[in-house]
């Protein structure tokens, strides 16, 4: 996976995506309109502006729901 510049394609929208941002490394979503609806750094929400310069897609998970142990 590597990372995509805003400036070269714009995020998805309804998808949680890992982002870059001027405050540092985190989550975020775009809601449908396009607007940051969710971002979160640090292992807390934020609410406060964010320089997103950079984004990539979650990776898959290593198995599939039927497949999870225990």
């Amino acid at each position: 996976m590597n990372w995509i510049s805003v400036e070269e394609q714009t995020p998805p929208r309804n998808k949680m995506i890992i982002m870059l941002s001027d405050k540092g490394v985190g989550f975020a979503q775009f809601n449908v309109f396009g607007e940051l609806e969710y971002i979160k750094v640090d292992g807390k929400k934020q609410s406060s502006f964010h320089k997103i310069t950079h984004w990539m897609n979650l990776p898959e998970p290593p198995y599939s729901v039927s497949q999870r142990p225990g």
